[in-house]
């Protein structure tokens, strides 16, 4: 593959394009030993001192060294789409990309290109643990209980989980498979005793926390990623329209109902797939902390937005308007009653206007982790004044 990225180039393009190989295999290999360095590293200096930032990091897996980009603007979680490829959990959401995954040129790789493992696992194993002074420890919306004092990535503040979203992309028929699989690839982050997990009466935090979203089929986690005990470490990312429908049925009057509560996830429930979709459309208090930590909606579905919702005005003029706040807050304040964290994905960018606007009305809202691509205007912008 890397021969036909090369064909058509000049010599000096070819060279050129070498020269970056091995320039990007160098940097590559100082950081992971760096890393793997127990005197520290430059990384290890900026997590000391790093602010923490409420933002979701998006379309960021698929850059160099993505999650050491993420921890260091301060986000609290990334989501990552993952895809079951000859038997490894390959980092992509489109067979196109995962087969141009050329992150990490070889030879510096023994392991498949763009593996969870390599890009995420090992990475997150090693990274150094900050000690905090509280008993206390940040979860969405959660009552947490432990003895023990944190340890957290975040020197500033080691009681905040980090929240590692995972995406399962395989069709339905093969999520099963993929599900399983995704237990054995993060064997080693529970051996090294950094999951958060629920025992069935309590949940005890740890310094990092999965989430599985995309078509990860809810009646297969329930069952999945126990590392025989009873205890769960992989947590269900639920289906927030329908989790707010359900909270208020009955107790807004029907006008409000249709305005609010646009739109059911019922039609996918998610990748929310099989049979017994259509028993947990109607009974979403399935989802509770025992099994589950977020609940998510497309930002356009949760709005009732249409095509030509904004056609005709400019875009200074693209303002979340109180309504829809207020739309905000009810589905927020339902998933909040279950002790589900919150997060929108499909959130608008690129028009400055709408989507600080929207960034604002989550943080009004008071939405857990708020999906951001440009973490540096979503960290400095002024939508924070």
């Amino acid at each position: 593959m890397m021969g036909l990225i090369l064909l058509g180039l000049s010599e000096s393009g070819t060279r050129d394009r070498a020269s970056d190989i091995a320039k990007r295999n160098e940097s590559g290999l100082q950081l992971s030993q760096s890393l793997d360095s127990d005197a520290g590293s430059g990384f290890d200096q900026a997590m000391k001192s790093v602010n923490i930032s409420q933002c979701q990091a998006l379309n960021h897996f698929q850059e160099e060294f993505a999650l050491y980009k993420v921890l260091r603007q301060g986000c609290i979680s990334t989501v990552i789409s993952v895809c079951l490829k000859d038997d490894h959990l390959l980092v992509g959401n489109a067979d196109k990309a995962l087969k141009d995954n050329h992150f990490f040129p070889p030879p510096m790789l023994p392991k498949p290109i763009g593996s969870l493992t390599k890009l995420y696992v090992e990475p997150l194993t090693k990274m150094r643990l900050f000690p905090g002074e509280e008993k206390s420890h940040k979860q969405p919306t959660r009552a947490l209980h432990s003895t023990r004092k944190p340890l957290g990535l975040f020197g500033r503040d080691p009681s905040q989980t980090f929240t590692l979203v995972i995406s399962l992309d395989n069709p339905s028929s093969s999520a099963e498979f993929a599900l399983a699989k995704l237990e054995e690839h993060l064997q080693p982050l529970h051996d090294a005793g950094r999951l958060t997990y629920h025992n069935e009466t309590h949940l005890i935090p740890g310094p990092i926390t999965i989430v599985a979203s995309g078509n990860t089929p809810f009646n297969k986690i329930l069952d999945c990623c126990h590392f025989g005990a009873a205890e769960r470490y992989v947590f269900y990312d639920a289906p927030l329209l329908d989790i707010a429908r359900k909270h208020y049925e009955g107790k807004l009057n029907g006008e409000l109902e249709t305005r609010y509560l646009v739109r059911s996830q019922s039609r996918g429930i998610q990748g929310r797939n099989g049979q017994d979709g259509e028993q947990y459309y109607k009974s979403p208090e399935i989802y509770t902390e025992k099994n589950s930590m977020l609940a998510s909606a497309n930002f356009r579905d949760a709005m009732g937005w249409t095509d030509d919702t904004y056609v005709g005005v400019s875009e200074p003029d693209m303002t979340l308007t109180q309504e829809q706040r207020y739309q905000l807050q009810l589905q927020v304040e339902a998933a909040h009653s279950q002790k589900l964290g919150v997060r929108y994905w499909g959130v608008p960018e690129g028009l400055a206007g709408l989507t600080e606007s929207i960034w604002k009305g989550q943080n009004d809202a008071g939405v857990d982790m708020i999906a951001a691509t440009d973490l540096a205007t979503f960290n400095e912008g002024e939508w924070r004044d």
